[in-house]
């Protein structure tokens, strides 16, 4: 998930704003979401591909946040992206290849960057509507 410090605070400014503002501040999210996600693709570890094709967004566009769910199941059902991620990572699981990472989702999420990518994109929104 994207956290911002002071959230409470940003939301409430965020509501009082006009509707082209919210609205780019959502696309704001959503670039980050995407940006993590790929972050996150590029270390998920690889077996048959699964793992990193099933990373999806998620926005609550009246909340203003965003999260990013890793779910990839075998055919008996079994979340083996949850499983990794969650608890082979905890029991000292390592990746077959180098360079991924069994918490793909954790080691990619950077708020900092997030932040940068939603105000550039709340700039580049509003410049466009002559803000």
């Amino acid at each position: 998930m994207i956290e911002f410090i002071n959230y409470a605070e940003s939301i409430r400014e965020l509501q009082k704003l006009p509707h082209d503002l919210k609205n780019a501040a959502v696309d704001g999210v959503h670039a980050a979401l995407q940006e993590w996600m790929m972050e996150a693709q590029k270390v998920a570890p690889v077996d048959e591909g699964n793992l990193k094709n099933e990373i999806e967004t998620e926005i609550n566009r009246s909340l203003m946040e965003g999260s990013l769910i890793s779910n990839a199941y075998s055919s008996t059902g079994f979340n083996y992206a949850y499983y990794l991620h969650e608890v082979g990572s905890q029991k000292g699981y390592k990746p077959k290849k180098a360079g991924k990472s069994l918490e793909w989702l954790k080691v990619t999420n950077d708020p900092d960057r997030s932040l940068e990518t939603v105000e550039r994109t709340i700039v580049q929104k509003m410049r466009g509507k002559g803000w």
